[in-house]
């Protein structure tokens, strides 16, 4: 009697719980911009006569994930989302360089006083560059939303959580080729022109990754049609931004340092699939 009465409440509770939670299983494709995204250390020197400046642009994210949804009959319209998703990480930089020196040189030879006439030369070097930092990630995203009904099977869904990311591999940088001149003064008056040329080598390198794991935060608001009980399809807006750098391994004068290389922040929007059991 004991094990029939203990038999039976085991499936009175496994209904129970089948009753108030319902699963479900889909898969996510997205892609996005930096929004905010640093190089980390950016380079600004700036003096009387040299000036460089390094900042971020056309950066971007794409990626694609596994995904779980969790809804409640206690309280409808409330869901949980965990994901499992690989995403590239991109950050554009652009650097401005500008220097100039100034010298007294001899110019010609006056016979009169026996002195040699001087000049001032003035050399101005001004040049830019594009170049490109990346790395692939894994990241783990907890996602905590509700689903408000606005029309038949039309939802809006808010929704905010936490994120682990585990970056994979190395970073990889690709330096583009400088554009600019440099151009010759003697006593104010321009005697010369040369453009600033490099070679064909584009400059790409490898940085090795130095942090094991990177916490971030999620937010953003979904727009979903529910088909029917199980089909439903969103698109999502949402920022991503994690809460510290990706470190990388840098030779500093023959010296290893694990230096922070930037911090990710983007605007991603993606579209999802989700079928519900």
């Amino acid at each position: 009697m004991k094990k029939l009465i203990a038999s039976a409440l085991a499936l009175l509770a496994a209904g129970m719980v089948s009753a108030q939670v319902h699963f479900g299983i889909g898969a996510r494709g997205e892609f996005g911009f930096g929004l905010g995204s640093a190089l980390s250390g950016d380079l600004i020197i700036d003096s009387d006569n040299y000036k460089q400046t390094t900042q971020p642009f056309k950066s971007f994210l794409a990626g694609g994930a596994l995904i779980g949804r969790l809804s409640f009959d206690a309280v409808p319209g409330l869901f949980i989302q965990p994901e499992v998703g690989f995403s590239h990480n991109r950050l554009g930089y652009k650097t401005e360089y500008s220097h100039t020196s100034t010298r007294t040189r001899l110019g010609t030879y006056n016979s009169t006083t026996g002195t040699w006439n001087r000049y001032t030369e003035k050399e101005v070097t001004e040049w830019e560059s594009e170049s490109s930092i990346a790395y692939n990630s894994i990241d783990f995203p907890i996602l905590v939303g509700y689903d408000f009904e606005v029309g038949s099977g039309m939802v809006v869904s808010p929704f905010a959580g936490l994120s682990l990311s585990v970056p994979v591999g190395s970073f990889s940088t690709s330096s583009g080729k400088r554009s600019g001149d440099v151009i010759t003064y003697h006593d104010g008056n321009q005697v010369s022109k040369v453009p600033v040329k490099d070679d064909d080598d584009d400059g790409s390198s490898s940085i090795d990754v130095k942090t094991a794991l990177n916490p971030g935060a999620i937010f953003g608001v979904g727009f979903g049609y529910k088909f029917d009980q199980h089909n439903m399809i969103m698109g999502d807006l949402r920022y991503l931004l994690d809460f510290i750098p990706t470190k990388g391994e840098v030779d500093f004068l023959g010296t290893k340092l694990d230096w922070d290389i930037m911090t990710r922040r983007g605007l991603k929007l993606g579209f999802n699939y989700v079928y519900m059991f």
